[in-house]
């Protein structure tokens, strides 16, 4: 009788316990996605979403201020197009309007990658790409002379662009390229070696860029690339050139078709609405 009793106790308190422990445990929960039990898919125990959306208001209607920016920009572009200098007429008048954006770092990187996807994008095959890293005074503000070096690495279907100063890494960029490659040019067409990683060091004294080196590297291999900067699109993708075999792709048509780097010219603005800083480019066509 006394042992039946115990095992009564015991039991009462075990359940005592565990709606101690529920209480606790719902008291302190904290939500921070929200989980969804799905009845008719009983494989299915529940769906989570992580970072869930969610609505805040601004002191800003975005509507009105797209809109706004659109008809000043086609105003100035409109304004400019008959000028010789279309670029710094934009420009100027942009600055007028207070649009300018403060430099960054990541400017240099973007500079290099923006020509790369722009190579990649390119509806002709066998061309030969060619392009310079542009000035840029912001680079040396602090110090007449800095030192760069722009690493990419092959990731699944999508390059890794990393600028590294001082062998920190100070901006990151992804780019649609399935794999690193070179060539050389009497293989051009027809066969391309894989890299594992190429990198491009530079230097920029009073906002002038200048290539120290350039290189991939397969396997135990270190190859010398192209400073110029040139890159050959064929059918096996855009590949980087072997620096011993620079003369034969910078020979012009009929030998090579050269497409110079951008096509296109862009401009970066960064204007203040309210409270509100909107950043927004364009590209003109020649």
């Amino acid at each position: 009788m006394k042992t039946k009793k115990t095992k009564e106790w015991i039991l009462l308190l075990i359940v005592l316990i565990i709606l101690i422990a529920a209480a606790i445990h719902f008291n302190n929960a904290s939500i921070t996605g929200a989980a969804i039990k799905q009845e008719e898919e009983n494989a299915i125990i529940g769906q989570y979403s992580i970072m869930p959306s969610f609505r805040a208001k601004l002191n800003s209607n975005a509507e009105d201020d797209y809109r706004l920016l659109r008809e000043k920009l086609s105003s100035i572009i409109a304004e400019c197009k008959q000028e010789t200098d279309l670029g710094s007429c934009i420009n100027s008048k942009a600055s007028e309007l207070g649009w300018e954006c403060l430099g960054e770092d990541s400017d240099i990187l973007h500079d290099f990658t923006s020509k790369l996807q722009e190579c990649i994008n390119l509806e002709e095959k066998n061309v030969v790409c060619k392009f310079f890293f542009d000035d840029n005074d912001y680079a040396n503000k602090r110090k007449n002379k800095r030192s760069f070096e722009i690493r990419l690495t092959s990731l699944y279907k999508k390059v890794k662009a990393e600028l590294i100063e001082n062998k920190k890494v100070a901006a990151t960029e992804y780019i649609d390229l399935e794999r690193l490659q070179y060539t050389d040019y009497n293989n051009k067409d027809s066969k391309s070696a894989n890299a594992g990683l190429i990198a491009i060091k530079l230097d920029y004294v009073y906002g002038k860029p200048s290539i120290d080196e350039a290189y991939a590297v397969s396997g135990n291999s270190k190859i010398d690339l192209s400073k110029t900067f040139l890159l050959y699109k064929s059918d096996n993708g855009v590949n980087f050139i072997d620096e011993s075999q620079q003369t034969g792709f910078e020979v012009a048509s009929p030998a090579n078709k050269m497409i110079e780097l951008p096509k296109a010219q862009g401009f970066k603005f960064c204007a203040k609405t309210g409270n509100v800083v909107v950043k927004f480019a364009v590209k003109l066509s020649d």
